[in-house]
Parts: C-alpha cells; structure tokens; sequence
C-alpha cells in the first residue's frame, strides 16, 4: 500500500512539474518571516524561489493597501520601506495594490532565481474585546503559478501568541494547513498551491502588547493639518511672489507733483490707491487718433480698434463707405470700401499699412470679401499699432510681448504642476497633491496677473487721464451742446472716438436730447440710409463694426475571518503576482 502512495504522490509532483513547465515557470518556494512590532507596524520579509523554463527579466509581486468592506466602503493600509536586495525594481500602484516589479528591463534571466523582498505595513492589526490580533494573507491568491511550499514565522514583541491558525485553498476556503505557536513565536507550512489559492495565518495575542494604528484614507489625508498647511504654505509663497513681480514690474508710473499741473512733478510708480483728478477735454488730447486712445486705455490694440480707425481714415477722407442692398429680407448687410485718392503721406505707420493691406493694390473692397484672408493682415496692423504707442513713449516695450512674457512661464509652472497633482493623486501622496493644486493655482493667478503686467510710463498714464477726460465729454454731450455746435464737422470728429469708448447707444440717445441729425452733407464719406436716422443709428453702428470686425478677424477653418475564526484569502496582505 506505501508504495501505491508513493505513487500517486510522485504522480502529482510529476504533473504539477510537466503543468509548471507548460505555464514557462514555477515557484518552488514561498517563505515569509513576519514581525510584528509593538508600535503596529508588521514588517515582512518574503523570499521567494522561482524557476523560469524560458528566460523572462523577472517577477513582480502585487500587495493590496487598500480593501473593501462588505459594506462598499474602503479600508486604507500604508505599505512602505520597500527593498529587493540585489535586484533592480520598481514601486508603483496598480488599483488597490502597490506593484513591486523586479528584474532588468535590459536584461534576460532563466533556471533558479532567488528573490527577498522587504516591506513595512500598517493598519493591519484589529483589535477586539478580549485578545487583538494579524489576520493576514501570506502568500495572496492572485499568482498565475502553482507555489510548491509555502512557510511563514509570525513574532511579537511580548508575552506569547495565544493562538495560531492557517487556512489553506481558494477564497472563502476553511482547509487548515499546518500552525504551531512557541511563546513570542509561531510557525505555519502548507501543501502546493495552485493559481487562485493561497494561505492564511491568523495570529492571536493579548490586549496592549502592540499599538493598533488606523491609517487614513486619502482624502481624509487631504484635511488633515499638515497637508492643509502645505497646500497654505505653497499658494501663500506663490501669491505672495506674483503680487511682488506685479509690484515691480506691472505697476504704471506716474508724474507726482503738488498740483495738477506741476511742471517740476517727479516720475515714480504709482501708488497702490493713487488717484488724479479728471478734467473734461473737448478734444482727442494731443490728436491722439482712435486706435492709440484705444491701446491706451485697455493696453491691447482690439479688433474694434482697428474698426474705428477704419471709420477715422473715411471720415479724414481716404475712403468710402457704401451700403448694399440687401438681397433678402434676413440676409446679412454687407458693405463696399472705395479707396479715394488722397495722399497718405500724413498717416502714422500703422493707418498707412492698414489702408494698404486693406485694399491690396485695389480701389474697391467688399466686407465679406476680407473674411478668412484679412486676419493675417490684422495681426501686422496690431504690430504697427503697438510700436507705434511705445514709439511714442507711453509704454516702455511692446504691451502683447509683455504679456506672453509671463503667461509662457505660468503655462509651464501649470503644466508642471498638473503633473505632480497627478503623481500625488495616482501615488496618494497628500503632500505631492497638495503642493500641485496650490502650484497649479499659483500658475494660474500669473497667467491671469500676465494680463496685467505691461505697465505705461508717466506720459502714458497721464496721457490715460486725459483721455478719460475726453470720454467724459462725449459720455455727455448733452451737457456740452454748447462745444458740440461750435464745430461743423464735430460729428465726423467724434464718431471714431464713439466706436472705440463703446458709448454707441448713450451717444446716439444724446444726439436725440440736443436735436442734432446728420446729413448727407456731414456723412459724406458714407452711402446709405442707416446712419442718417438717430433711431436706427446705434444698431446700425453696431451692426456694421460687428460686421466688420468679424470680417477682418475670421480665420478659415480647418479639416478635418476574525475572532477566533477564518479562512482562506480572508484578512490583509494578499494580492499576487506574476512574471515579465
């Protein structure tokens, strides 16, 4: 009869052997020495004996850190102190485990390979009413290799292990294997294993030998003091340093003096609540055309600059306006440009190339025809425009350079950020997450404070007071009827500075209250019943610098077990594992 049980046993070694070497390899050995410390942390040491029938890099070996409760809800562990002796590895985590995977991506093994990996876990000590103790999970059920022996040595710090238990088998299984206890020790040893068993230890032991340490999940992690303080610490540094770059290098200065007028007023930067008295002026001042006033104001040449400079060169006489009739009662209103022949040897730069690129060698222009190929020419007008404001002394440098200037550099530390909040979030680390929000936050205040930094000089800023004065003026008109009557072509004066302060309606409404209407004779650069009627004039304004900036600005598109009790994959630890 022995040697019929010989047999058999040899005949299941012997196929497990021929099954292992089918699957490329097998685990001979799995043995685990688990210390259990008085302050709650469990170190773990497994040495695991593969053999690979093929050549492979290496193993990896998966362990959860977090589990889910019957009840849906989850359970943290923290596992750290991770080290593979000898063997080049990575750390990462894979769901609900931490992925050790060893072995050199640059490099073949095959035959016997000894592995010893080394971790610290915690949270994974329960207490209860009469005894605490480690329910934990050996060798995991997940591997996709039989494991031939399994061993494990359970220690605690202090008086002795009170019971010891071990299951054997697939989840939920209550085979025992075998479990002895030696005072602080115990010792347990199981058959072969097949993928999708594993073995289970449950150690018990008195009450107050070890902490029972609860580890947080991660977003309680996320209130906690510390993580709270860090995320405080980097968006105050942050915040803090961009209001200090604002302070010195996007704050307007100005001309201090003891009076409005002072011809011995200093140039400094402006301080923080400074504020200069607004006269009315009853012209542009110093004849600034549409489109700088415009620049000035907003530190931005618009496209609705650019329409009212469109205005200002038909009311000066360069060109032609004419209305077309629409060809249907909804269709869209569109417009002709008739270039007049007038010398443009008085024009700024930016108006001479915005006449030129306008008509390109052409005397006449329709509207509809600049969309989708005027914007490139837009973007060089918007050039000379801005070259033209510094020229002119009232921005040190280009105010668009200025503000990629510093949203280049807030898009990386955004970029950046975004990264490190997504290797906190996929590490779970609060301390990388929170110092990538409140850096992610701290780039974007600078790309909105970018919008901000280009700054006017003193002549700029006071140049700025002036125009406000002159806003003013046309914001009231009616109380300045008196100004507005003493020039003939006042109207045609004004319009272009209407466009661009945006005062279309109130103006319009103005002109009603002081009686005034225009005329063929006063719109002479205009053909068309829109403008003639006050009613009709603001949305007739509107509609046509609408149109107009649409036109110039489209682009084209483009295509295209507990207490006492267990079983098998019950507890902590666990997980896994396989080749690569």
């Amino acid at each position: 009869m022995k040697w019929i049980a010989s047999f058999f046993i040899f005949l299941f070694l012997f196929s497990s052997r021929v099954s292992a070497q089918s699957s490329e390899w097998i685990i001979h050995n799995f043995s685990s020495d688990i210390q259990i410390e008085s302050s709650g942390e469990v170190n773990v040491s497994e040495k695991i004996s593969a053999e690979f029938f093929v050549q492979k890099h290496g193993i990896y070996r998966d362990i959860p850190y977090k589990y889910t409760n019957k009840d849906g809800s989850k359970y943290y562990t923290e596992i750290t102190n991770i080290k593979v002796p000898n063997h080049t590895y990575s750390v990462s985590k894979e769901g609900d485990f931490v992925r050790i995977k060893i072995g050199d991506p640059d490099k073949l093994v095959a035959g016997l390979q000894q592995y010893t990996i080394h971790y610290t876990v915690v949270g994974v000590l329960r207490g209860f009413s009469s005894h605490d103790e480690l329910y934990w999970n050996v060798t995991g059920s997940y591997w996709e290799v039989p494991i031939e022996s399994t061993s494990a040595h359970i220690s605690i710090p202090s008086k002795q292990i009170t019971e010891i238990s071990c299951y054997v088998g697939a989840t939920g299984s209550q085979e025992t294997c075998k479990a002895q206890k030696d005072g602080l020790n115990a010792y347990i040893s199981s058959r072969t294993i097949q993928s999708g068993e594993g073995v289970t230890v449950v150690a018990s032991y008195p009450q107050g030998v070890t902490a029972l340490p609860v580890v947080k999940s991660f977003g309680q992690k996320l209130i906690s003091l510390p993580a709270i303080l860090t995320f405080l610490f980097v968006f105050g540094i942050g915040t803090l340093s961009i209001f200090l770059l604002w302070s010195q290098k996007g704050r307007d200065f100005w001309y201090k003096g003891t009076h409005l007028f002072d011809p011995n007023a200093k140039e400094e930067k402006r301080p923080f609540f400074g504020s200069s008295t607004v006269v009315v002026e009853y012209t542009s001042p110093e004849k600034l055309r549409p489109a700088e006033i415009g620049v000035i104001m907003d530190e931005r040449a618009d496209t609705l600059d650019i329409t009212a400079s469109i205005i200002d060169l038909a009311s000066r006489g360069y060109l032609n306006i004419v209305e077309e009739k629409k060809k249907w009662v909804f269709g869209s209103q569109d417009y002709t440009f008739i270039k007049k022949p007038k010398s443009t040897a008085g024009l700024l730069a930016y108006e001479k190339e915005l006449l030129d690129r306008l008509f390109d060698g052409q005397d006449t222009v329709k509207m509809s025809a600049l969309k989708q190929k005027f914007y490139t020419d837009l973007k060089k007008v918007k050039e000379q425009l801005y070259a033209n404001v510094v020229e002119k002394g009232f921005f040190p440098s280009n105010p668009e350079k200025v503000r990629m200037l510093y949203m280049i550099p807030a898009i990386i530390i955004m970029v950046v950020c975004a990264i490190v909040f997504f290797s906190g979030l996929g590490s779970e680390n609060e301390f990388l997450f929170m110092i990538g929000v409140g850096g992610a936050i701290t780039g974007l205040n600078l790309l909105i404070t970018s919008q901000f930094m280009s700054r006017k000089t003193a002549k700029g800023y006071e140049m700025s007071r002036r125009i406000k004065g002159y806003r003013l003026f046309i914001e009231n008109v009616e109380k300045h009827r008196q100004k507005f009557f003493e020039s003939k072509n006042m109207f045609n004066e004004v319009l272009p500075y209407v466009i661009v302060f945006g005062l279309t309606t109130k103006f319009a409404k103005a002109l009603e209250k002081i009686g005034y209407t225009p005329d063929k004779s006063t719109l002479t650069w205009y053909q068309g019943a829109s403008l003639m009627n006050l009613s009709n004039f603001q949305s007739s304004m509107s509609s046509f610098s609408q149109s107009l900036g649409t036109a110039m600005a489209s682009t084209p598109s483009s295509s295209g077990g507990s207490g006492g009790g267990g079983f098998s994959g019950g507890g902590f630890g666990g997980g896994g594992g396989g080749s690569w």
